[in-house]
């Protein structure tokens, strides 16, 4: 991976070892391709048909010529930062209602991103995380 450039963000993602960047315009992007000088990116929502791909290097953050098929997500950042925090917890505290760690963990972000977590959506994410601490002991 080439060095970050100074505008670019990179936060964690949901899964282990992997992580998500953008430039605080709203369009969030996966590493897709690297070389010594450059990085090469497609949308998070590159799966449900956007084609938008970036690319950042020593003359900066460049947006691809193709749009994004979707508008800009203010939320998607803590959204993912919830999430990670729900996984840990889940991690940390066995024995404990999923409903009451989300609930929890909820209460302090904006309600636009607290309707985005819900039990039935992350459950199976929650079941594994909970899992997996079990089996490292």
């Amino acid at each position: 991976m080439a060095a970050l450039h100074q505008n670019v963000v990179k936060e964690p993602g949901t899964r282990p070892g992997r992580f998500f960047f953008h430039v605080h315009d709203g369009f969030y992007y996966h590493l897709h391709a690297s070389t010594k000088t450059r990085d090469f990116y497609k949308c998070v929502r590159s799966q449900r048909g956007c084609r938008a791909r970036a690319t950042s290097g020593a003359d900066g953050f460049r947006h691809s010529i193709t749009d994004h098929n979707h508008a800009a997500d203010p939320w998607f950042s803590q959204e993912i930062a919830l999430k990670n925090s729900i996984l840990k917890a889940c991690e940390e505290v066995r024995g404990r209602p999923f409903k009451e760690v989300i609930a929890e963990l909820c209460e302090p972000f904006p309600e636009e991103v607290r309707n985005r977590v819900n039990i039935h959506v992350f459950k199976e994410a929650m079941q594994r995380a909970a899992a997996s601490s079990v089996q490292l002991e």
